[in-house]
């Protein structure tokens, strides 16, 4: 079975709850490690999806010029 794949704002809103869980009062060390890291990898994550679409973007924008100008 393969995990579905997160959208953008999924990832997103994820890295806000880690957020909120971080800035708690009640996280011991070993929590805020793993919380950390799991942020980490979905910043990556995000990081890539965003390049990705900034760069059909470009495409679209070069491939289109003659009727964006």
């Amino acid at each position: 079975m393969t995990k579905k794949e997160q959208t953008l704002t999924e990832k997103f809103r994820q890295l806000e709850e880690l957020t909120t869980f971080l800035e708690g009062d009640d996280v011991n060390i070993e929590q805020a490690l793993e919380k950390f890291e799991e942020g980490l990898t979905l910043a990556s994550e995000c990081k890539k999806q965003l390049t990705e679409v900034e760069n059909k973007v470009q495409k679209m924008k070069e491939d289109f010029k003659e009727v964006l100008e």
